[in-house]
């Protein structure tokens, strides 16, 4: 019984963020906020976004024309969380 009750304030006191998109402004959010709360185990960043992946949309012209290939200008968006729950 005891367990059960850390659990619950365990929970209680967890705050949850959450993030929607992964674009630029996303992206940045979450490195600031991992920066913020980097030693706070308290706080938990979810980021939701419907790509796994960021791409690099001002490279889109150079791709286009073949002067550089399409994986020069996207970054999985695993590589920017420094913590993860798999």
């Amino acid at each position: 019984m005891s367990q059960l009750k850390f659990e619950e304030d365990s929970l209680r006191s967890t705050k949850r963020i959450v993030i929607l998109g992964s674009g630029f402004a996303g992206i940045e959010v979450l490195k600031k906020l991992q920066k913020k709360f980097h030693s706070n185990k308290n706080i938990e960043i979810t980021l939701v976004s419907k790509d796994n992946f960021l791409l690099f949309t001002p490279m889109l012209p150079e791709v286009a024309s073949g002067m550089i290939e399409t994986r020069h200008i996207v970054t999985p968006i695993r590589s920017f969380c420094k913590s993860q729950v798999l």
